[in-house]
């Protein structure tokens, strides 16, 4: 099978979370941590790009290692309660993650899990995943990005 490098981790995480039928999951709203606006959410699950770290380089693509955080909050003010529904939910993450078969030829490593509190005492979780990615080139001219980017207005590259 053929490596998918059409979606960036944070991204392909994104969607495999948003489309998953997992009703812990789904209990909460997921979205990118740039579009974050939690005050009126109770539970919620933040997707960050951190960083890509080089690895290697072939002929014809250039390999990093991606490293991704997903925050996990909640809002109860028991925390107990609260913790118990972050580990509930970063189970069922991992579950619906590591049976995604993108996400097994990404070879997911979970790195790090630490709590904290934020300054309106919501509980968070920060869970930070690494996973390879592959950045295919070829030396013909490919303008393909650029439609997605400009969607489908004609440009002149030369």
């Amino acid at each position: 099978m053929e490596f998918d490098n059409t979606l960036s981790s944070d991204v392909l995480i994104y969607h495999i979370l948003s489309d998953c039928d997992n009703p812990v999951i789904n209990r909460h709203m997921i979205a990118f941590q740039a579009q974050s606006n939690i005050e009126n959410e109770n539970d919620c699950i933040f997707i960050d790009h951190i960083s890509n770290q080089y690895n290697k380089q072939t002929s014809d693509s250039d390999h990093f290692l991606a490293t991704v955080e997903l925050i996990i909050t909640n809002r109860n003010s028991d925390y107990e309660i609260a913790s118990e529904a972050i580990n509930l939910c970063i189970k069922q993450i991992k579950k619906v993650l590591r049976n995604n078969i993108e996400i097994q030829r990404r070879q997911l490593k979970i790195m790090s899990s630490i709590t904290s509190y934020s300054d309106d005492c919501i509980l968070n979780r920060n869970l930070t995943l690494q996973l390879n990615e592959m950045d295919v080139y070829s030396l013909e001219e490919d303008f393909s990005d650029l439609d997605i980017l400009f969607g489908g207005i004609e440009l002149n590259v030369q």
